[in-house]
């Protein structure tokens, strides 16, 4: 579940940032950034308090862990910058589509780098 629900999250805010670049909701922006957030948070707890490392793997499946865990830390940092982005946002009340598509942009990176860290992970 610590894993599994931030992975919830942080796809749901990607497809919120994709409604927010076609319309302006103030309440739903809200909704979004609150939604990052629990998956920037939960990702960080996930990736530290929670965190399982294993030990006495083989080398093949050590290698497999390894990219999991780079990808891993990809998508905790990535969450992190498009939550701050959107923060930035939402303080100094940036209300230009570009400036939304940008924090898209970054939600799909979050989102790909994520992708990545699961297929990474079952291998």
């Amino acid at each position: 579940m610590v894993v599994h629900f931030p992975i919830v999250l942080l796809l749901l805010s990607t497809a919120l940032q994709a409604l927010l670049v076609y319309k302006d909701w103030p309440v739903v922006k809200w909704i979004t950034i609150g939604v990052m957030a629990g998956g920037f948070l939960g990702a960080l707890a996930a990736s530290t308090i929670f965190h399982a490392m294993p030990s006495g793997l083989p080398p093949k499946a050590a290698a497999v862990f390894d990219a999991h865990e780079k990808f891993a830390g990809y998508t905790l940092w990535l969450s992190g910058i498009t939550l701050l982005l959107a923060g930035i946002g939402q303080f100094f009340k940036l209300q230009r589509r570009a400036y939304e598509v940008l924090v898209l942009v970054s939600a799909l990176a979050t989102a790909g780098v994520l992708s990545v860290a699961g297929h990474r992970g079952r291998n």
